[in-house]
């Protein structure tokens, strides 16, 4: 039997049909964007995409990659300041912090309730200003 450190396979048999499957799996992988563009199905092709334009003077990755780093990731750090200032039970922040003095405890609140949400917020609004 083959022995890795992460498990064991059953049988050599399990072993070879895993690694067939495998590369079938690649195999079609590999394949699907040449007949797609062959059948006339070329939207599923990168270099397609690559000239669609949604905002001015940029490609559809450009686009997608603004949208990712100038308003899902700000948003989401927002959100969760939000939630670990607002929503998030004080009980949990005393436990993580047992031992320290009050100062320490109550000041990560502070910051996360007022600080942070209002940081995240004008590095949003200025990269849409800039």
């Amino acid at each position: 039997m083959f022995e890795s450190p992460h498990g064991m396979w059953s049988s050599r048999l399990m072993f070879i049909l895993a690694a067939a499957g495998s590369a079938v799996g690649l195999g079609n992988i590999w394949r699907f964007p040449y007949v797609s563009g062959g059948n006339g199905g070329g939207a599923f092709l990168f270099n397609i995409w690559s000239d669609v334009t949604l905002l001015p003077g940029r490609s559809f990755f450009d686009t997608m990659g603004f949208v990712s780093n100038n308003v899902i990731l700000p948003l989401g750090g927002f959100l969760i300041g939000l939630f670990a200032g607002w929503f998030l039970d004080q009980k949990i922040l005393t436990e993580q912090l047992e031992g320290t003095s009050e100062i320490v405890i109550k000041l990560p609140r502070v910051l996360m309730r007022i600080i942070a949400p209002v940081c995240i917020f004008v590095v949003f609004v200025m990269t849409f200003v800039i």
